[in-house]
């Protein structure tokens, strides 16, 4: 998804904020899972404070 890097929910420690951020504005959503989430994010183009964020769950085997 793309976001401002002044979008402080996705920096936020509080999973279930974060999670109610990506269902509410997720391009793409697969399937949801009470697992940690880990977030990935770069610039989006020369705008330093516009982002492109992936967010996926880290599953543990």
């Amino acid at each position: 998804m793309r976001l401002s890097s002044r979008e402080s929910t996705v920096f936020d420690l509080e999973q279930d904020a974060v999670r109610s951020y990506i269902s509410e504005n997720a391009e793409v959503l697969t399937s949801e899972r009470d697992a940690p989430i880990l977030a990935m994010s770069t610039c989006a183009d020369a705008d330093p404070t516009t982002r492109t964020a992936v967010f996926c769950y880290i599953i543990e085997k």
